[in-house]
């Protein structure tokens, strides 16, 4: 396993519980609360601050990855019929 791979592993295996956790105590205060109320806001803020932690450490990787796949998978565009009358 090279470095990088290595670097990226352990912050998935730190992450990982953190991501579960949280998702998890978001689950459960939304089961009991309305999406309003103060308790299930800031479950859900905490949630999406790990998450966007998360996405900023593999951005690099992200980003290369989400671009390739959006120029492959890009639908061409299409001559639309004219009519004239």
């Amino acid at each position: 396993m090279s470095e990088i791979e290595q670097e990226r592993e352990d912050r998935l295996a730190e992450r990982g519980p953190q991501f579960l956790i949280r998702l998890a105590a978001m689950l459960r205060t939304a089961r009991t609360h309305d999406v309003s109320n103060q308790a299930f806001q800031r479950q859900l803020k905490d949630f999406i601050q790990l998450l966007s932690a998360m996405f900023e450490e593999d951005s690099p990787r992200l980003s290369a990855t989400s671009t390739s796949m959006r120029s492959a998978s890009a639908p061409k565009p299409r001559s639309s019929p004219c009519t004239t009358g």
